[in-house]
């Protein structure tokens, strides 16, 4: 089911649930902020008009960058790796002596120089989540040898020393 609401206060807004939820949803419908502000309504625009080549220009890079972040996951086994396929992160396993994921990833952080956010955080305690479209691709390069070794370093039961 949806529901378009407009009036002269407010832009247009669409929403879909449930159609077990339409009696409730109806009755909250005006109340419910889901329209994002102007500025970003006219950001978006801007991105709109600027058009598929200015999107093309900042995705080129994902795919090495994945790759180098996956490669830099090794350190955790075969099958430890989870996601990447139409996101920009990846979710890992950590070994079962290093399962406090909060503390890894202050270890990773503090002394490789790494951020990382716990698996907790999402809901998978045990796991690391990874992003890897936020850098440059050279510094993307950069940081997955510092990741990389710093997960050797969990993995062998080690601090490890910071890069």
């Amino acid at each position: 089911r949806s529901t378009v609401t407009d009036d002269a206060r407010f832009p247009t807004r669409y929403v879909s649930f449930p159609a077990a939820l339409a009696p409730e949803m109806l009755k909250v419908q005006d109340t419910i902020a889901i329209c994002p502000s102007i500025a970003s309504q006219k950001v978006a625009l801007g991105a709109l008009a600027a058009g598929r080549g200015w999107v093309s220009q900042r995705v080129a890079g994902l795919a090495e960058q994945k790759a180098l972040v996956i490669a830099a996951l090794a350190p955790l086994g075969d099958g430890a790796v989870q996601g990447g396929s139409g996101a920009i992160y990846l979710v890992a396993r950590l070994p079962p002596h290093a399962a406090d994921d909060v503390a890894a990833v202050r270890t990773l952080a503090e002394e490789h120089g790494v951020a990382l956010i716990p698996g907790s955080a999402c809901g998978a305690p045990g796991h690391i989540r990874v992003c890897y479209a936020n850098l440059p691709l050279e510094q993307t390069r950069e940081a997955a040898a510092r990741l990389r070794r710093g997960l050797q370093a969990l993995v062998d039961g080690g601090a490890g020393r910071r890069a």
